[in-house]
């Protein structure tokens, strides 16, 4: 069997449903976390500057008001995608929102909210609707067994490349000897 046939194989749907409704979850955790810590008045309304990626000047703060609602708006369509209702638009509007709000401040980056942009973008255009979700059981034309293999290589890549690179970067004497950034935030709580 050649790796493309294999790729092409069917297997079943329940995985990348899993995957669907855990991301979701994990994503209505961190923006309901995100809310009521007060992070975003402390990374979005009180700074007076802000150092845009160099490839997004383009992206700017939004009013107070809008970056409360914005984070709103990613609790509820990460709720949405956890229970595969209004997916496709739950999904792109979660990507394009939480993607903006990322590339705001270079400083608040983390190599894990760039992974969040990307496996959201994945999933806008893979099927994790097309079973255990309200779309399909509503619309039974959407409803798989199966998905192509190739779906879940795909997820297992794209978080694969991330964690090797990452990895790679850590290859420094700040990381292997002196402990960094460890070290700095557990120093800070020593109480």
């Amino acid at each position: 069997m050649t790796l493309s046939e294999r790729l092409r194989q069917p297997v079943d749907v329940a995985g990348l449903a899993a995957f669907r409704i855990l991301f979701g979850l994990l994503m209505l955790f961190g923006s309901v976390r995100f809310l009521f810590s007060g992070w975003i008045h402390d990374f979005y309304v009180a700074p007076d500057y802000f150092f845009h990626f160099w490839a997004a000047p383009w992206v700017t703060v939004l009013p107070p008001w809008a970056m409360y609602a914005a984070m709103v708006a990613l609790a509820v369509f990460s709720a949405l995608i956890a229970l595969g209702l209004f997916y496709r638009v739950a999904v792109w509007g979660f990507f394009l929102i939480f993607t903006w709000v990322e590339l705001i401040d270079v400083t608040n980056y983390l190599n894990h909210y760039y992974l969040v942009s990307l496996l959201s973008l994945l999933l806008a255009v893979l099927p994790a609707n097309a079973a255990f979700s309200l779309d399909a059981r509503w619309r039974p034309a959407i409803r798989r067994s199966t998905v192509p293999r190739w779906i879940y290589a795909l997820l297992r890549t794209q978080v694969g490349v991330v964690y090797v690179f990452a990895a790679l970067a850590k290859f420094n004497t700040d990381w292997l000897i002196h402990g960094q950034p460890l070290n700095i935030w557990l120093s800070a709580r020593t109480d």
